[in-house]
């Protein structure tokens, strides 16, 4: 194609050149000359009508008064035309000539020669002298016929001259022509030349683009990544077939990590649901035994009550035994039946006070498995949290869930710990009332053995009533104290019902988030797996 270019630019430079030069010879080498030549012709002919204009000067002439001109100025324009002719002459043999054209200038400077030594300088002599009728006879003798001769050599002159220029015209033109059929030939080769390389470049573009788009078609329709596209060559297609299969290659391993990534995501919902329904269950669990426990320490309540309410009457029952020995023996029987019945009471007393001592075990053993469910509790949001913080970012919002759930376990861990303490220290307090109350059974029975022998003195009845209010002060004491620390257990068991209630809606919470977590997670696992990678 690049030499069908240059071939036609060659051709066209030449024909440009041939034509310059054709054009230079016909304006220097034809047209020129023959601008002189015709010059030279009229400047003869005007010499001749100067002439004829000085012969109107003839004084015998009676129009010649009416010139305002003298006969010299025709002179004058003689000599400067005949100046000017030698100057154009000149020029003219500058140019180069043809041998004919040669042989042609020739004669007409002969002709020329013979117009000037016969006619035109006798003529202009004579009319300097004044001869006017011997100017005029030169002028029909010898100047018209010589000028006749020498307009014709000039006529064959420049015929001559046209003619050359015509020829080298028809050259010119030919060559033109020819240069124009070889230019239209290249160009025609180099028009077909064109279509067939841009048929094949075309090809060779279209076709790879075509495989590029079928594989991207196919990758498009049916999701398959493995699909790559065949490199047969280095060019620019070939480069961005590469890039295209990096692409895909890119693409593929990013799907397989996605595809990884959602499958642990799934997973982990999964287990987080079902570490969420046990967390709800265990919280369940809690809430029913914090509610039995607040039962209990209700009951424990009325009962410390009832024994509060018999000690201030057994106190009561004291001080009346005291001023009954202060009157005497008189009522000794009366005391002895009211010692029997104090005896009685502290006796029932005793009994109330060992079951409190068993219900403080009971307490204790309920506190062991609130601790050990909270424990447990601890535990599973620990493993929620862990899960949660394998989820990542989806996992957040469940981590901070854990850690909440992983917060009450702890206050309930510390309740229950705070309600040991109490239940001890209750156990401790009812151990010491256990004993004061045997050692009131004992001095109730000696103080009813001396009244049933009479042989106890009022001092022995009033100093043993004495000790019997003494005793039921203490009593009295100690379960006031017991009734306080059990209200003080009453509202930590209530405050960890509260915490084990909200621990139970916080899992069921966890529970519903992390279905929807496993559902979002099976969706994108769905649309993940319908890539073929």
């Amino acid at each position: 194609m690049l030499v069908v270019i240059a071939v036609v630019g060659f051709v066209g430079l030449n024909t440009a050149k041939n034509s310059n030069v054709a054009l230079d010879a016909s304006f220097n080498d034809r047209l020129v000359p023959s601008n002189i030549v015709s010059k030279i012709t009229l400047l003869m002919n005007d010499n001749r009508s100067q002439v004829m204009l000085a012969l109107q000067h003839d004084p015998s002439n009676p129009l010649s008064k009416l010139h305002d001109h003298p006969i010299s100025v025709h002179i004058d324009s003689i000599a400067k035309n005949r100046d000017e002719i030698t100057a154009l002459w000149q020029e003219y043999l500058k140019h180069s000539v043809s041998n004919e054209e040669k042989s042609l200038a020739d004669k007409y400077a002969e002709s020329r020669s013979r117009y000037l030594a016969e006619g035109l300088d006798p003529a202009k002599a004579a009319l300097v002298a004044s001869e006017y009728n011997k100017a005029d006879e030169i002028l029909l003798r010898n100047l018209n016929p010589t000028y006749a001769a020498a307009h014709a050599s000039a006529t064959a002159l420049t015929n001559y001259i046209q003619a050359n220029a015509k020829s080298e015209f028809e050259r010119a033109q030919d060559n033109y022509l020819s240069a124009r059929m070889v230019a239209i030939g290249f160009i025609t080769l180099g028009l077909v030349l064109s279509v067939v390389l841009s048929y094949l470049i075309i090809r060779s573009i279209t076709q790879p683009l075509s495989t590029i788009r079928s594989v991207i078609a196919e990758i498009s329709s049916n999701k398959d990544f493995t699909k790559v596209v065949a490199i047969d060559s280095r060019d620019e297609i070939g480069q961005t077939a590469e890039a295209f299969n990096d692409l895909v290659h890119v693409l593929r391993q990013t799907l397989a990590e996605l595809h990884e990534s959602i499958s642990a995501i799934d997973t982990s919902a999964k287990q987080m649901d079902v570490s969420a329904n046990e967390s709800a269950k265990a919280a369940e669990v809690n809430s029913s035994s914090a509610a039995t426990m607040a039962a209990s320490i209700e009951e424990m309540l009325v009962s410390i009550s009832h024994v509060a309410d018999n000690a201030k009457e057994a106190m009561d029952l004291a001080h009346h035994a005291g001023r009954f020995a202060e009157e005497g023996g008189a009522v000794i029987r009366s005391a002895v039946e009211e010692m029997h019945r104090i005896v009685t009471s502290v006796k029932e007393f005793s009994g109330v006070i060992n079951n409190l001592g068993e219900q403080s075990v009971q307490i204790s053993s309920i506190v062991q498995v609130i601790r050990e469910v909270a424990d447990q509790t601890n535990l599973l949001a620990l493993n929620a949290a862990i899960e949660a913080a394998r989820a990542g970012e989806a996992g957040r919002g469940f981590a901070v869930v854990a850690d909440e759930v992983r917060k009450l376990a702890e206050r309930t861990t510390a309740s229950a710990g705070e309600i040991s303490n109490m239940i001890s220290k209750m156990q401790a307090n009812t151990q010491t009332a256990v004993g004061d109350m045997q050692k009131t059974v004992e001095q109730v029975d000696k103080g009813t053995m001396l009244a049933e022998k009479a042989g106890s003195s009022i001092e022995q009845i009033q100093h043993s009533s004495g000790e019997v209010v003494r005793v039921v002060s203490d009593i009295t004491a100690s379960i006031s104290e017991q009734g306080t620390a059990s209200q003080v257990i009453a509202q930590s068991v209530e405050r960890v019902a509260q915490a084990t209630e909200e621990s139970s809606t916080t899992a069921h919470n966890t529970s519903d988030s992390a279905k929807t977590l496993e559902h979002v997670a099976h969706q994108m696992l769905l649309s993940v797996t319908r890539f073929k990678i």
